[in-house]
């Protein structure tokens, strides 16, 4: 993982106008075998997934409304570092009269660069080292309290007379 403590986020958006949905597929062409992500038929198949994006993947309008077709890869490694493409085939009557049907084709290429995270958690010194620091630090603070008003402080006489130690 990149980091202990945030959640890597990577989201690629692909919106299309051109009807019906028939293949979506996202791919990173360095694992031709597995898909990112892979739907057809109004449905998406998690078993042509690869392994390594398994769980991490997901729609962010899962009814693909109005075409959006943006997807979420969670916990971002270096490994994720790579060309991914996007491919969409779509299906749209052409006139209602003759049933005339279009299939149309969209490709999209995207880089990501991953690069490793200087948000590491490194241990700081010892615990034992810094409480110790603090306490003398703290003893010393009073020390000069007590000098300091010791050294200002006014003296009364056994008459009730006030002197200042000179």
């Amino acid at each position: 993982m990149l980091s202990w403590m945030f959640l890597w986020v990577f989201v690629v958006t692909f919106i299309t106008t051109a009807g019906l949905i028939t293949l979506a597929e996202w791919k990173k062409p360095t694992l031709s075998d597995y898909y990112l992500y892979f739907f057809r038929n109004q449905q998406s198949y998690d078993s042509y997934q690869g392994a390594t994006f398994r769980g991490r993947v997901q729609l962010l309008n899962p009814s693909m409304r109005d075409g959006n077709f943006s997807v979420l890869l969670r916990n971002i490694t270096v490994a994720d570092t790579g060309l991914y493409t996007c491919r969409i085939l779509s299906r749209r009557a052409e006139n209602t009269t003759n049933d005339t049907i279009s299939t149309d084709s969209f490709k999209l290429l995207v880089s990501l660069t991953v690069a490793p995270s200087s948000h590491s958690p490194q241990p700081r010194g010892r615990p034992g080292v810094i409480a110790s620091l603090i306490l003398l630090l703290t003893v010393i603070v009073v020390l000069c309290g007590i000098v300091w008003i010791r050294a200002n402080q006014k003296h009364k006489t056994p008459e009730g007379e006030t002197c200042s130690n000179v």
